[in-house]
């Protein structure tokens, strides 16, 4: 294996022993990975600013989702109108109903970009536009980025949040989703002082832990504040991981991680006992002394001198225009604090005491490259385009968290928050283009480099049809045309394969039309395979990697779905009653090797029964992971894998099984 390919394994196997997504840890891109956009983040966006927001639940007060509001957020759209999110011809339309299936009115649509590295997490980053929906339930954007992943996020104080990412739209095309939204789950608590007197009008947050943000506030999931009692509550949660913290001024805030919300699975009611607060006072300047504004500072306890508070348990404030912050509501102790701003990266991590003096921050500006991007054949500057930053050769090595977007008549850019040192690539994309990449380039840590051109090409063209089994033309299929390393044999060359497989790399989407056919335009040069769906056959994919020169038209050979079969079961419990709420998983007898190609999942129903539509045809392994909405245990986890059951399933055929 080269140096990309290792360490885009080991980050892999990280990932998936963490339970998060992959993402790439540049050289010196701050401990985290992953820095908040330039959003208007301050402290007052994670706690109660007004409580003419507030609505009355009994005699406790409780609020609507914060995480598509609160400050410097863009106002929702009117409702019943369309709302245009640029200059592209795309239109992502919805329409909300509830349980009963009923319109839902006034609930909020937001769409952000999915900066997401995976296929399989999501990572909310800038936020596009948002809009209510209106009487019917209907809802519009217009002019949504095409060929560019989007996340659509639905909220309503009387339902449980709605998301989904990697949405992607081709340049003219009208998306149309129904998104049913459910009732939610419930949370109870109350916040005490330490001598056990209630404490009204606290601040407390609930933070679903399994949505990612670059923009911390957005995931917010819920706000409340304590009535006379102390007391709170929270209705429509989402099921999930959740953080929660109570906090009010004087006091230290306090949160408690990984409470797992599921139906029929009782979480007690939270106490949360407040002590006095301390505070942390300090000024971010640059290396010639000079205040910076609006930079983002997180503290982080240093445990053994900070009674063991959780990591993230204090929200990140802002510096004003002079440079200076106040962190409040700490406990006594001392803290390392993160920074970050545009434009000057992540700073090192710098120690501070509670009550001391005010801590000085220096920031050092990082290094920018400029340079322009035109078309190869006219050396005209192309006005609208992406540059990504990365050490390999090939783009699908890069991370999605390193792109940064551009306008300029003469086709000029600033990469700006240089965090590479030594040998790196600069990659372009604009639409009507394929993407191209610099020439090597060579540096140290405090230089900016001058200079850079790179020239785009349009690429070649990539069509085939899709049949069924007997050849006849499907339409309506999606098809996706995947980037892919050229395949290794053995170990190596599986294990490429899956971690491939896991990435969210520069797919490209088509529908094909009644004669079954598909057209994909501006493909670079490269290795790809064929993927295709349609809700009445199974997925399929070509076997074999088909090689583009990225410059000559290009027929890849026709792709036969199968009709695929029927998996129907029910789960059992010990004492033979139905396993509500259980999450099955089919994946295939293939080994490691099998990169999770072909998997399937469901979850079961309140009479413990599933059914799974369009498997391809295999020897699978199916076994319950999740029982009563709770996740297992590793132990109970390996336990569950020695009952998976295998079965075989042909064309066309059904079968069913049974679940203990």
């Amino acid at each position: 294996m080269n140096r990309e390919i290792l360490l885009v394994s080991c980050l892999f196997l990280l990932a998936l022993a963490a339970g998060v997504a992959l993402f790439y840890v540049l050289d010196d891109a701050g401990d985290d990975g992953i820095v908040p956009d330039e959003q208007g983040i301050s402290q007052d966006d994670f706690g109660v600013k007004s409580k003419d927001k507030a609505r009355r639940q009994g005699d406790r007060v409780a609020y609507t989702s914060a995480a598509a509001g609160g400050a410097d957020r863009p106002k929702p759209g009117t409702a019943g109108e369309p709302l245009q999110l640029g200059r592209g011809e795309t239109t992502l339309e919805g329409y909300v109903i509830g349980g009963d299936g009923k319109p839902v009115a006034d609930a909020l649509a937001s769409v952000f970009e999915d900066r997401s590295d995976t296929a399989s997490f999501t990572l909310q980053g800038v936020l596009f536009g948002q809009v209510l929906t209106d009487a019917s339930g209907r809802f519009r954007f217009q002019g949504a980025p095409s060929d560019e992943p989007l996340l659509l996020r639905v909220d309503h104080e009387e339902f449980a949040t709605w998301s989904q990412g990697a949405l992607t739209l081709s340049d003219g095309q009208t998306k149309s989703l129904k998104i049913k939204l459910q009732r939610g789950l419930s949370l109870q608590g109350s916040v005490l002082d330490l001598a056990g007197n209630p404490l009204p009008d606290a601040s407390i947050i609930v933070v679903d832990q399994n949505t990612r943000a670059i923009d911390p506030t957005r995931t917010v999931e819920r706000i409340a504040v304590s009535d006379a009692r102390g007391e709170f509550s929270f209705n429509n949660l989402t099921r999930g991981i959740k953080k929660v913290t109570a906090s009010k001024a004087g006091y230290a805030s306090v949160s408690r991680v990984s409470i797992n919300l599921a139906p029929r699975r009782d979480v007690a009611p939270l106490s949360f006992v407040l002590e006095t607060g301390a505070v942390i006072r300090g000024r971010v300047v640059d290396q010639d002394g000079m205040p910076i504004a609006s930079v983002v500072i997180s503290a982080e306890p240093i445990r053994r001198r900070t009674n063991n508070v959780p990591a993230g348990n204090y929200p990140p404030v802002k510096s004003d225009e002079n440079g200076e912050f106040v962190m409040e509501g700490l406990l006594d102790g001392m803290y390392r604090l993160a920074c970050y701003k545009k434009g000057f990266g992540s700073s090192r991590r710098q120690n501070a005491k509670t009550g001391a003096e005010a801590v000085q921050i220096e920031m050092k500006r990082r290094p920018v490259v400029r340079g322009r991007i035109v078309d190869a054949e006219s050396g005209q500057p192309i006005k609208k385009f992406s540059v990504v930053l990365g050490r390999s050769e090939n783009l699908i090595f890069t991370s999605n968290q390193s792109t940064q977007r551009f306008e300029s008549e003469d086709g000029s850019f600033e990469f700006s928050d240089l965090v590479l040192k030594g040998e790196f690539y600069l990659f372009a994309e604009a639409r009507g283009y394929a993407w191209s990449r610099s020439d090597l380039i060579l540096t140290s840590a405090e230089e900016d480099i001058d200079g850079i051109l790179i020239s785009l090409i349009r690429g070649a063209k990539v069509r085939g049809r899709i049949t069924n089994t007997a050849g006849k033309p499907i339409a309506g299929a999606q098809v996706e045309l995947i980037p892919r390393q050229q395949q290794q044999s053995g170990d190596a060359g599986m294990f490429l394969g899956l971690i491939q497989a896991s990435l969210r790399t520069a797919k490209r989407r088509a529908r094909t039309n009644d004669k079954g056919e598909y057209e994909f335009e501006n493909v670079h040069a490269g290795s790809f395979v064929t993927k295709a769906r349609h809700s009445k056959f199974a997925a399929g994919e070509h076997e074999e990697l088909i090689f583009v020169d990225g410059k000559s038209d290009a027929r890849m050979p026709d792709l036969q779905l199968m009709q695929g079969g029927t998996l129907k079961g029910i789960v059992l419990e010990k004492d033979g009653k139905s396993g509500a709420d259980c999450l099955i998983q089919i994946s295939p007898k293939a080994g490691f090797g099998g990169g999770g190609k072909g998997s399937y999942s469901t979850r079961s129903d309140a009479q413990g029964r599933f059914i799974v539509k369009s498997i391809r045809p295999g020897i699978y392994n199916v076994q319950v992971s999740e029982r009563n909405g709770e996740v297992a245990q590793i132990f109970e986890q390996m336990l569950l894998r020695k009952k998976r059951e295998e079965i075989i399933i042909g064309d066309g055929e059904t079968q069913e099984i049974r679940l203990r």
